[in-house]
């Protein structure tokens, strides 16, 4: 078995909680196995989040006039 398949299988072990002797050599096998054997979780891994109030609004003139200049400064912006 190579580094591949090897790989796989500790992939296919960890995502259906199989251990490595119940999971079959051959690439394809693996891969139909795990296409099998998955079942995604009830609940996400994941929490959603939302963007601070300030990450949405938008710049005021003064901060876009400042940004303008300092990047006319580092000859950045023309």
């Amino acid at each position: 078995m190579g580094e591949l398949e090897a790989n796989m299988k500790a992939l296919a072990a960890a995502l259906t909680g199989k251990t490595a002797d119940e999971i079959p050599n051959n690439l394809e096998d693996i891969c139909s196995f795990m296409a099998e054997q998955y079942r995604a979780p009830a609940v996400s891994p994941f929490k959603q989040v939302t963007a601070p109030a300030e990450a949405t609004s938008a710049p005021t003139q003064e901060e876009y006039n400042g940004l303008i200049a300092k990047l006319k400064e580092a000859k950045v912006f023309k």
